[in-house]
């Protein structure tokens, strides 16, 4: 075990773990740790956008869904359409 939550319980700090499969398990507690992997690309995108503010148009940055998410969202949705 190299890292840290597989060391030492991040509830009750115990040093007493078991680690499964896909995840580690403190038998003092029964607290659980799932490794959960990073995402190679940003959900949301900030944008800048035109918008009318109060001295007149202003450049503003609104969040809004990234190409990726847009594209596999198509996909899932036409997928399940009959």
């Amino acid at each position: 075990m190299t890292h840290k939550y597989e060391r030492q319980c991040w509830y009750c700090k115990s040093k007493n773990l078991e680690k499964l499969a896909n995840y580690v398990k403190c038998r003092d507690c029964n607290a659980t740790f799932n490794v959960v992997p990073k995402i190679g690309a940003s959900p949301v995108t900030e944008r800048r956008d035109l918008a009318l503010g109060a001295f007149g148009e202003e450049h503003v940055e609104t969040p809004s869904p990234s190409g990726q998410l847009s594209r596999a969202t198509t996909r899932a949705r036409s997928k399940k359409e009959p």
